[in-house]
């Protein structure tokens, strides 16, 4: 949903304003709230890929848990936030807490 949001402002540039206009709504969003979104897909894609990698049916995916765990966390590391800080800091904290009680297990 945020991917199609922000390729929609991309391809049509003042989109999202336009459909504002059309339906009389009040809420617009500022250039502020579109970085926040874009930092936020940079943060999840991560979490959508590795749904969609450890949910197949027809093969086994216990084995790719732990090396996706660690690849998600390698990958929140690298995202750069200025809006999002918290909400990175909140996933890294999960994803740690998940390690640890991987290693206690």
């Amino acid at each position: 949903m945020l991917t199609g949001l922000i390729k929609a402002e991309d391809t049509a540039d003042g989109i999202l304003k336009k459909v504002i206009d059309v339906t009389s709504s009040t809420k617009l969003l500022s250039p502020k709230d579109l970085d926040t979104i874009k930092e936020l897909r940079g943060l999840l894609s991560n979490f959508a890929r590795a749904t969609t990698l450890l949910e197949a049916d027809k093969q086994p995916t216990s084995g790719l848990v732990i090396p996706t765990i660690v690849g998600i966390k390698k990958a929140l590391h690298k995202v750069d936030t200025q809006h999002t800080t918290s909400v990175k800091t909140g996933l890294q904290c999960v994803i740690a807490s998940c390690l640890c009680q991987i290693s206690i297990s």
